[in-house]
């Protein structure tokens, strides 16, 4: 069972999961026990949150406050969900690739958005150059497509999106606003000041007005303009991307392993609203041989050049329940690189292996001193 979770590439500025492939050849060996050499390691920053069949396994900085990436994707689709369950949006509706384009960032998101195209068409999912709108945000969810997430953010609405903070009870997450568009706001400033000037005025920007900005340029880009500006996006220096990875919607994993809790129980959620969320972010069930095994799993992951996240669902045919949150910041190259690497076997193994299970639990039992909420 493998969930790519996305590879390092020559752009760091990555925000992307790759598709959740279940089974592939592995070309190297894998080491799922590095997150527990990365979480023994001093000074690491990190949150993780796991609970199996209710119980709480492991609970370690979980409400240190990290960005989320694209693993943020998740409450996009659950409003997605309600909206398509309540008849605002057909499922069905035909949407121009002409107009997803209009948001794409070339070089910005790992050719997440590019892939998602290229499977499609191999699917012949494609008509007339339209798609369906359910197959945009599986594309959000699978490939972690950033235009399919800015062109949803619109569709759906940042308010209706954000109310479901409060109606989830989603405590310490930051409000989502035009994130993947706001890569572009150094570009945007280079139009106006010299380099240094670009520097200096977003890092003295408010985050009300960074957010402003970046709400700006998204709606300059839905009306078809800045198309010269996205390709002098990138290449960005790195002080500007790491602002940029700084400033995207934060959240914990104590709040992130209660959303998977809702999503997993499948009693909470209105079941129409339930059997759209799990088509999309489900797709890992399409294949066979994980329906041998398993009857539920939902998973979501990003990653910029400094942060790796991780939030993923289980539920097996014995009525096992497993749901894990794993958050990192401030992460090294060759770090950010093996969490990624092994990601997938981490998650199956704590599916699957009692004794490994029992070995992350150790992490909250006297070798990492857990941050309080002030911290």
């Amino acid at each position: 069972m493998v969930i790519a979770i996305g590879v390092i590439v020559v752009m760091i500025m990555s925000m992307f999961t790759v598709a959740i492939i279940i089974i592939r050849k592995q070309s190297k060996k894998t080491e799922p026990e590095y997150f527990h050499t990365y979480m023994h390691q001093p000074g690491t920053n990190y949150s993780f949150s796991l609970k199996q069949n209710e119980n709480e396994e492991c609970s370690v900085h979980n409400h240190q406050k990290m960005p989320l990436a694209s693993t943020v994707k998740l409450l996009i689709a659950i409003e997605f969900a309600r909206q398509v369950s309540e008849g605002l949006l057909d499922k069905n509706e035909q949407i121009s690739l002409t107009e997803l384009d209009l948001f794409y960032i070339p070089g910005t998101d790992g050719e997440a958005h590019p892939e998602w195209l290229s499977q499609i068409r191999q699917q012949q999912l494609i008509h007339n150059s339209h798609v369906n709108l359910i197959e945009v945000a599986k594309g959000m969810m699978a490939f972690s497509s950033n235009a399919n997430t800015e062109y949803l953010l619109l569709r759906l609405g940042l308010d209706a999106i954000n109310q479901q903070l409060t109606l989830l009870n989603l405590r310490e997450h930051d409000d989502l606003y035009h994130f993947c568009t706001a890569v572009m706001i150094p570009a945007y400033l280079g139009e106006q000041y010299e380099n240094e000037q670009v520097l200096d005025k977003l890092t003295k920007m408010s985050q009300d007005e960074y957010v402003l900005l970046a709400e700006q340029l998204t709606t300059e880009l839905a009306d078809g303009k800045l198309q010269e500006l996205k390709q002098k996006v990138m290449p960005m220096s790195e002080n500007l991307q790491r602002i940029w990875s700084d400033r995207l919607p934060g959240g914990t994993t104590a709040d992130y392993l209660h959303l998977l809790e809702l999503i997993n129980q499948k009693t909470v959620l209105p079941k129409n609203m339930q059997d759209i969320l799990d088509e999309i972010v489900e797709t890992a069930m399409t294949n066979p041989r994980n329906q041998t095994w398993l009857k539920h799993a939902g998973f979501k992951g990003g990653s910029t050049k400094w942060v790796f996240t991780l939030a993923a669902y289980f539920t097996d045919h014995h009525h096992n329940t497993t749901e894990l949150v794993f958050f990192a910041n401030d992460l090294e190259p060759l770090q950010l690189m093996k969490l990624q690497d092994n990601a997938n076997e981490f998650m199956v193994k704590i599916v699957k292996d009692k004794e490994f299970l029992k070995t992350c639990a150790k992490v909250n039992r006297g070798f990492v001193v857990p941050l309080n909420k002030a911290e």
